[in-house]
């Protein structure tokens, strides 16, 4: 499991430091703080790869690049193991480890789905080397498996031709045939995450959509009782579907080439997941993730699961109040600091978790930093309000025009309308 992580001089931050939790870990933080960015990071210590480097398709994953500062490092440790330290060598335009990375140092599998749709699987068990193919620079080298968003569907082909991945379509069809075991955990895989009990992600039958599509195509059997193919449901279904099927293929694949090297099977599974709340409803989303930390039970030989995770929703944040522990899961928050008027800095911290109660509180939380949930209409009304009451003698005039304003902009039931109305009393008994 991955414990340690460090960035000094990469990315939008002089310093990021993680200390990570064995079960859960979330993100939170404005947009372009670097979120995405150390899902990458935490991808390349494991993998030695960047996504970019390996499938060029894709429009994020790209390379970390150093800073402005003369040294750059990239740290991490795994539970047990020694630091590793990267630094970054100009003249080849890549990142090396301090010391040789032994094979047998690599425990875990990853998992990487990014917010557009794109998946990334490293199967240690795949390398054929006694190193770690880290002492080169790491692209061809390197046993990772990183699709776009169709080729999670659609399935990857080698350079050579070869298939690496069946793809959702052809996979699912073929399991769901046999009615093989493989099926039957991505039935509790995709049970697991369905948004609620009456809106279960079910397969129905298999069929054929288009004359000039041979493929057998799954189903889903839909609340309203139609079986809809996959690929005309919603894109917040396609997206936990494309995650139920990477994560249910990348452990049936890592069974299959440990039974072929005649080696044991890992007990780690690390999974980076971008945005975790994309796509999907609010009823769904105070569901997904404490329904993803139990994703390991569903599966053969139950894997220790590792999350990193980012958000933007309060409803996912809200969601963890009843699950979080302390001892198993951390919060960690990029913000944009300005201290005392100087250059403007990225700053990671970890939070301690507390219970806030509901999502508008959350909204108001050091996660989200917002000072007011409304409108910015509404927000810039009732600074104009709260200002005219601090007024000592504002004109008669003036307050019914401001009352007939927040009276037409309001719901009748605000309470801000109940301090509004006795303030007005007040003035119009003083008159």
């Amino acid at each position: 499991m991955l414990k340690y992580l460090k960035l000094e001089n990469v990315g939008p931050a002089a310093e990021m430091e993680l200390n990570l939790a064995p079960r859960l870990n979330i993100i939170t933080g404005d947009n372009g703080l670097g979120k995405s960015f150390l899902l990458d990071v935490a991808w390349f210590v494991q993998s030695g790869c960047w996504p970019e480097e390996i499938n060029p398709h894709l429009r994020g994953g790209r390379i970390g690049m150093p800073g402005s500062a003369e040294t750059s490092m990239i740290s991490y440790q795994e539970n047990q193991s020694e630091q590793i330290e990267f630094s970054f060598d100009f003249s080849l335009r890549s990142w090396f480890p301090q010391f040789g990375i032994r094979k047998d140092s690599l425990n875990t599998l990853v998992i990487y789905l990014m917010s557009d749709g794109s998946g990334a699987v490293f199967d240690p068990n795949k390398n054929d080397d006694v190193h770690f193919p880290l002492s080169l620079p790491a692209t061809k080298e390197s046993r990772a498996t990183v699709f776009d968003p169709n080729e999670i569907w659609d399935g990857l082909k080698s350079e050579e031709g070869k298939w690496l991945c069946n793809g959702l379509i052809r996979d699912w069809a073929t399991w769901q045939g046999e009615n093989s075991p493989t099926f039957r955990t991505l039935k509790k895989v995709l049970t697991l995450l369905s948004a609620s009990e009456s809106e279960l992600l079910k397969p129905g039958s298999l069929t054929r959509i288009s004359i000039d599509d041979s493929r057998r195509m799954p189903t889903i059997t839909m609340p309203y009782g139609n079986e809809v193919p996959l690929i005309h449901t919603s894109a917040a279904m396609r997206r936990i579907m494309a995650f139920a099927y990477i994560v249910v293929w990348a452990w049936e694949d890592h069974q299959s080439i440990s039974r072929l090297r005649r080696r044991n099977p890992v007990k780690n599974m690390l999974i980076l997941f971008d945005e975790v709340e994309a796509h999907l409803h609010p009823s769904w989303q105070r569901k997904i993730l404490p329904a993803l930390v139990g994703v390991g039970g569903t599966l053969d030989q139950h894997p220790n699961v590792q999350f990193l995770a980012t958000t933007h929703s309060p409803l996912v944040m809200a969601s963890l109040e009843p699950h979080f522990d302390h001892e198993k899961d951390r919060w960690f928050d990029l913000d944009l600091v300005r201290d005392n008027g100087s250059k403007p800095e990225v700053r990671l911290t970890e939070r301690p978790f507390r219970k806030y109660g509901d999502a508008e509180s959350w909204l108001h939380s050091r996660a989200f930093d917002l000072s007011s949930t409304r409108s910015l209409e509404g927000e810039a009304l009732l600074k104009e309000a709260k200002k005219l009451m601090g007024q000592s003698d504002p004109s008669p005039e003036t307050i019914k025009s401001m009352h007939q304003r927040l009276v037409d902009s309001l719901d009748s039931m605000d309470e801000f309308l109940d301090y509004w109305r006795l303030f007005w009393r007040k003035k119009r008994g003083a008159e």
